[in-house]
């Protein structure tokens, strides 16, 4: 019997209720994409009598080798096996009983640039696997070709099947995030398009030897990539800040744990956005030694116009007091937030916070770090941190923390030893701002605050390091 996947009967279940004309399934490995795609089209097949659908890779031998085996085995399950009467190995087509047929077809873009091939090609809709693979044009091919085959029959409510392109794919930095990604993730994709991600942590059928196979043995950048699905994944320049930030042992989830008294950071630069970073501290073993483990299990990043310090508090007790209980709360960030707001008489950022947060302060809830600290120390003392060489371990949350994650691995060294922040500009309100920094900053004064003292003790200029 058949066995699939929640998150592949989602896609099959947003194709079958509502006027999708595309769809793109994946952004990760092991999703099940190309299984999910072979069951969609013998579906397609099973209910439209005399329909013709196409799945799609980007030459003959990628056909051969990686999608013919994951069809096979779909198509010899007895549901499907019932009803297919031919199978054509030189033409690589699955005919079925109602004369519906599904035929794999290579791009073959190489040695076609024109798309000759598709002049004739008449179909009702197409499955392009792994969808980074083609060429943009090839898509808009799809388009022009899918529902050009006029023959195909009405299923039992009367309905002949529409037009239909199918898409899978892995993180990529091409033509697809572009005009596919970006436009889900700014709510710009046409009406009829829809994009489902599915991770390997969605199939729950790969062993979870598999899994820490994983974790073990690819590196940083492709774990993320390819495991986590992120397609805003940053290589490498070895020029960070952080420099020993790693994304397979720094990301993972990390709860809130109710109860657990709290810290939050700030940075208050209030564009691209108001910058707040939720940590919780919890005793562990560190390898061989007692030690302490730091909890980044949420961010609040708010533009404008909640770009504020009671804003980004406001957010965090509805999430997390009002749903949680009662908290006590530990405050901290950039020290200039004591500083009197110019035109504002005794005005500070921090009077804002505490306004906000008075009902979770205590007598020691102030971890505001005021002393002179020099970013040549301080950053070999964040970076013994995340290397392993202090007892204090670093987690990040991977789903709640993502402009934390990106400003770990964007923020790189300047000559001076600080930061280097590139420069933006919004362009409603062309307001220059600094684009990245803001949540490595609020990190920054956050872990000082917590470990002023080791840092005193054993990084600061006038003690030996």
């Amino acid at each position: 019997m058949l066995q699939i996947t929640s998150k592949q009967l989602e896609a099959i279940e947003v194709l079958a209720s509502t006027k999708v004309t595309f769809l793109l399934y994946g952004g990760a490995i092991r999703g099940a994409k190309t299984i999910w795609l072979a069951i969609v089209m013998a579906e397609l097949a099973k209910t439209y009598p005399n329909s013709r659908w196409v799945i799609m890779r980007a030459d003959r031998p990628k056909i051969t080798s990686n999608l013919v085996p994951s069809v096979n085995y779909i198509y010899s399950k007895p549901e499907y096996s019932k009803h297919i009467v031919a199978r054509n190995k030189a033409e690589l087509t699955y005919t079925f009983d109602n004369g519906s047929v599904v035929q794999l077809f290579p791009e073959s873009f190489t040695q076609d640039k024109d798309m000759t091939r598709f002049h004739g090609l008449e179909t009702n809709g197409f499955g392009l696997d792994e969808l980074s693979e083609f060429q943009e044009q090839t898509l808009d091919k799809c388009f022009e070709r899918a529902g050009s085959w006029l023959n195909a029959e009405p299923n039992n409510f009367g309905r002949k099947p529409r037009p239909l392109v199918l898409g899978t794919c892995n993180p990529t930095k091409n033509w697809v995030k572009t005009r596919i990604y970006d436009r889900f993730v700014d709510g710009t994709l046409p009406e009829t398009w829809k994009y489902i991600q599915a991770k390997v942590t969605d199939n729950p059928f790969v062993p979870s030897s598999y899994l820490e196979s994983l974790k073990t043995n690819m590196t940083a950048i492709n774990y993320q990539r390819f495991v986590d699905g992120d397609w805003e994944y940053v290589e490498s320049n070895g020029h960070e800040w952080i420099y020993n930030f790693n994304y397979t042992s720094h990301v993972r989830h990390v709860p809130y744990l109710p109860g657990v008294p709290t810290y939050l950071t700030f940075d208050f630069n209030v564009w691209p956005y108001m910058t707040l970073l939720c940590f919780q501290i919890e005793e562990a073993r560190i390898g061989a030694q007692q030690g302490y483990r730091v909890r980044f299990y949420d961010e609040f990043c708010l533009p404008h116009p909640h770009n504020t310090a009671e804003a980004v508090c406001k957010e965090w007790i509805k999430k997390y007091p009002a749903t949680h209980g009662t908290v006590p709360v530990s405050y901290c960030g950039d020290a200039s937030g004591e500083n009197r707001i110019p035109g504002f008489g005794e005005g500070k950022a921090f009077n804002a916070v505490r306004q906000a947060l008075e009902k979770y302060l205590h007598s020691k809830s102030d971890r505001v770090y005021k002393r002179q600290f020099f970013n040549e120390f301080l950053r070999k003392f964040l970076n013994d941190i995340f290397g392993g060489s202090l007892p204090i371990e670093i987690w990040i949350d991977e789903t709640r923390c993502p402009k934390f994650i990106k400003d770990l691995q964007e923020t790189i060294e300047s000559p001076t030893g600080g930061f280097v922040k590139e420069k933006a500009t919004d362009p409603k309100t062309k307001v220059q701002y600094e684009r990245n920094g803001h949540c490595v900053d609020a990190a920054k004064y956050g872990l000082l605050s917590v470990f002023s003292e080791l840092y005193e003790t054993k990084y600061h200029r006038n003690n030996s390091i």
